[in-house]
């Protein structure tokens, strides 16, 4: 027997929200189809999964970068920075914003995994918050574009190893020996050759 919490049937809707344990497949307010509390518990575990993932990496790169981005062209910190101040603080600012949004989808992902259902605040906030990582994130792309156009920053295409002067020098320069005709008609090739010098 499944345990009472897994019976919930809860509308997607967000405007709705019912929720019920009786036997029905369509929402009553709505009409649309009612999900199962476990079926939400289980994306529940997808969303924190994923938004611990997003508060780890840009946390991780935040606080490894961190001296850097601050502290551009600075030996003293490693790895140097070759940017501005003002790309360091927005590259910083696009980290927070990326762990803010990793924060909220644990937290939504934690509640929807202890509820079985969604809550609108979280959804509502998680928007929010992806809407201030692209504003931060399209600034840094137009700051960094504007600073370091478009093939500036490219390094010239390595040249193939070429032979060097002195080796050409001491390499003694060869001529195929002259074609002398014979009386047959055809050519005989001289198996020596020889050196110009």
């Amino acid at each position: 027997m499944q345990p009472v919490r897994n019976r919930i049937l809860n509308c997607p809707s967000l405007k709705c929200g019912y929720t019920t344990n009786e036997n029905v497949v369509n929402c009553p307010r709505c009409q649309r189809r009612l999900r199962p509390a476990k079926q939400m518990r289980r994306l529940g575990w997808i969303i924190a999964l994923l938004g611990l993932f997003l508060v780890a990496l840009p946390g991780f790169l935040a606080v490894y970068l961190a001296p850097s981005l601050l502290h551009p062209r600075s030996a003293e910190y490693q790895p140097v920075f070759n940017g501005t101040p003002e790309e360091g603080k927005l590259a910083l600012a696009l980290f927070g914003a990326l762990l803010l949004f990793g924060l909220n989808a644990t937290v939504a992902g934690i509640f929807q995994i202890r509820t079985g259902r969604r809550n609108t605040w979280f959804l509502v906030l998680g928007a929010v918050l992806f809407v201030v990582v692209l504003v931060v994130g399209g600034a840094l792309y137009k700051l960094l574009e504007a600073n370091h156009p478009v093939g500036t920053n490219v390094s010239p295409p390595r040249q193939p190893p070429s032979l060097s002067v002195s080796i050409l020098r001491a390499a003694p320069a060869t001529a195929p020996a002259p074609r002398e005709p014979s009386g047959s008609g055809r050519e005989s090739r001289s198996p020596v050759r020889r050196t110009v010098s």
